[in-house]
């Protein structure tokens, strides 16, 4: 299985980096920053500070790309946060150096990474952590392959069979989408 792995990692990377940018963003990411699917590139080491909000904007198939040609750090308590249906498995950061995850950070998506991956004190990795110099520290971490999906359980106010002009309110939706494209939590 790793010797696959020595080979996927690199063939993985180089399909990341040789995406297209769509937007090209600054070295500080986060800071309550919201960003919408695209391919986002930096042009050097970057940072990230704070929270970062990942919005897929009610479409579970959007795609995140980052490409950082650089090292890419996070502060200490930094996050990143995934909304309206944004997959963790369509969360990339591709990463032309190390990655450094802070002191009780929580980070999401997978990392492709040309360098060391350091995992600080008590930090949290919701995903997978790829090196192709093979290096990862770890430090008293948890790391995840993702959270398990939280089905919805839809209640009705009243009675389900009614007359022409009569209503009932269903409630119950988890970061689902209802059959009218409404978002909210009842209807």
């Amino acid at each position: 299985m790793s010797a696959q792995a020595a080979i996927d990692v690199p063939v993985a990377y180089s399909f990341l980096a040789g995406q297209t940018c769509g937007s090209v963003i600054g070295t500080t990411l986060g800071n309550g920053q919201i960003l919408t699917p695209d391919i986002y590139c930096t042009g050097a080491a970057t940072t990230l500070n704070g929270n970062l909000t990942l919005d897929a904007q009610g479409d579970p198939d959007a795609i995140f790309i980052f490409q950082i040609d650089g090292a890419l750090a996070t502060s200490t308590f930094a996050s990143v946060t995934l909304i309206n249906s944004a997959s963790l498995c369509n969360v990339y950061w591709q990463v032309n150096g190390e990655f450094g995850l802070g002191d009780f950070s929580t980070f999401q998506g997978t990392l492709l990474v040309n360098g060391a991956i350091n995992l600080l004190e008590g930090s949290t990795l919701i995903g997978r952590a790829l090196s192709q110099a093979g290096a990862v520290n770890l430090h008293s971490n948890t790391i995840t392959g993702g959270l398990p999906a939280v089905a919805a359980v839809i209640s009705a106010n009243g009675p389900t069979s009614f007359c022409i002009g009569e209503s009932v309110t269903l409630s119950g939706n988890v970061d689902g989408v209802w059959n009218t494209g409404e978002t909210t939590p009842s209807i």
